[in-house]
């Protein structure tokens, strides 16, 4: 974005798999909120004020929604890392009474709980880390906890490209060829007006806009 970043602190301390994680997060608030599906959000900082700042409470998660439709309050939790997902079972089981404890609790601060990644192997291992925890012989959760569990829990691997493409791809520069054809193509459209409006109005205010348009195309390679 062409702009300078300045840190209050040593950028030794800037955890960039940290930002990463956070930025996906608002990826993910700011398109429900532009597809007008939410009416409100609160982050996970809100929460740890909420809950008197307290980094390690277990009610903490990614970030809140309120469903625009069902007026319900959603977690949005964002997996970035698969360090939490495969072969640990205890960890998901702890995870899962974490959502339990809201999902019981008339309440709770969430009704729902939407898991997002930008893979979506991430996302499947999670699935079927529950499926197994849920079949064990000797599970913690009673048959009603599982079926509430199930259902309350939404897997958003639909979403998994944009994360990607936007915060995961390092291939993705500024200058690939498709964002050059959309580029040069909606740079053609806005001259083609221009040149349209100067034409019809003999405007010399127009006119000089577009020289300077012209110009700028020349600078960015858009025409010759």
């Amino acid at each position: 974005m062409n702009r300078e970043l300045h840190l209050r602190s040593d950028s030794s301390r800037v955890n960039e798999r940290n930002l990463i994680h956070d930025l996906s997060v608002q990826i993910v608030i700011l398109d429900l909120a532009k597809r007008q599906q939410i009416t409100g959000f609160a982050s996970e900082k809100d929460l740890a004020i909420l809950l008197e700042n307290r980094g390690n409470n277990p009610r903490l998660v990614d970030g809140l929604v309120v469903d625009a439709d069902t007026g319900c309050t959603v977690a949005i939790e964002m997996e970035t890392s698969n360090a939490k997902n495969k072969g640990n079972g205890k960890l998901r089981e702890g995870i899962l009474t974490k959502y339990l404890q809201e999902l019981e609790d008339t309440d709770g601060l969430y009704e729902f709980v939407y898991m997002y990644s930008h893979r979506q192997r991430f996302l499947t291992q999670i699935e079927k880390a529950h499926s197994k925890l849920f079949s064990a012989n000797r599970s913690q959760f009673s048959r009603d906890q599982q079926a509430l569990l199930s259902s309350r829990i939404k897997f958003k691997a639909q979403e998994c490209n944009v994360i990607y493409e936007l915060m995961f791809n390092s291939k993705r520069q500024l200058g690939d060829d498709k964002l050059e054809l959309v580029r040069k193509d909606s740079y053609l459209q806005q001259l083609e007006e221009l040149e349209k409006l100067a034409h019809t109005t003999e405007d010399r205010v127009v006119q000089i806009r577009r020289d300077g348009f012209i110009e700028a195309g020349k600078l960015m390679g858009l025409i010759e």
